[in-house]
């Protein structure tokens, strides 16, 4: 068995070389474990740009219902952006207006295998987003394309923020992520292709506390259940039904 010593020193070898250790993520249980970082959503909430950046490790690459990884949504009225996993396999990125998607967008192949660390990204440059799936935007299509610009300064009732799940339209918490969520990272710019490989980093990743235009930044490190820490800003989120054994050592 290997036990938190060993960890240590494994990933500080393994790392980027500046002492960074990626020692545990979330698993959420897909039934009613999330988190809630309504605080990102009041920081981003009048940006027209920004990059969202996540390990997942998804028990099932091709679950029964729809699997959300990140959303940000309006509680009693219909406006979310959000990042999901379809039945199908695929990585897809929305935004609503009132009911209304304003865009769809998603991978043409299935972007995950079961139990299998995979880095994901959704950038919006407000011209159009990007789906990146391990540091590659891969081959990608817009189901739905009314006004591809939109992002959360055109969104202004989102009042919510969720990592594994969403809240909208007067519902419950629903369609809870299955899995594992590792390094969750939020930025007000749109990043390059360059520089969301930087973040991928050949699939070891690494301390992103200090990344330009940083917003939050979850890495699961050291977290004492309920709270959520922030490595960036102040906007830590809270476990929601989430027990001290789900901040486990399983890292990418």
């Amino acid at each position: 068995m290997l036990n938190i010593s060993n960890r240590i020193s494994i990933n500080t070898i393994s790392g980027d070389g500046d002492g960074f250790s990626d020692l545990y993520s979330v698993l959420l249980d897909g039934t009613d474990e999330y988190i809630n970082i309504d605080g990102v959503q009041t920081a981003l909430a009048a940006i027209t740009t920004g990059t969202w950046s996540a390990w997942v490790k998804p028990v099932d690459a091709t679950p029964v219902q729809t699997e959300v990884i990140i959303s940000f949504a309006e509680t009693a009225g219909d406006d979310d952006l959000m990042l999901y996993i379809t039945t199908s396999g695929k990585l897809t990125a929305l935004a609503r207006l009132a009911g209304g998607v304003r865009w769809i967008l998603e991978t043409d192949a299935i972007a995950f295998s079961d139990n299998t660390w995979t880095h994901i990204a959704v950038v919006q440059d407000a011209v159009s987003p990007i789906l990146y799936v391990d540091g590659v935007a891969v081959d990608q299509t817009f189901t739905t394309s009314t006004n591809k610009t939109y992002w959360f300064s055109t969104l202004p009732n989102i009042n919510n923020g969720r990592i594994g799940d969403r809240i909208r339209n007067g519902g419950a918490e629903e369609l809870h992520f299955n899995g594992n969520i590792d390094d969750v990272l939020f930025t007000s710019d749109a990043k390059s292709l360059a520089q969301i490989q930087n973040i991928y980093n050949n699939g070891k990743p690494k301390n992103e506390a200090t990344i330009s235009n940083g917003v939050s930044y979850f890495k699961f490190d050291g977290d004492v259940v309920s709270t959520c820490t922030d490595s960036i800003g102040s906007n830590n989120g809270t476990y929601v039904n989430v027990e001290q054994a789900d901040i486990e050592l399983d890292t990418p």
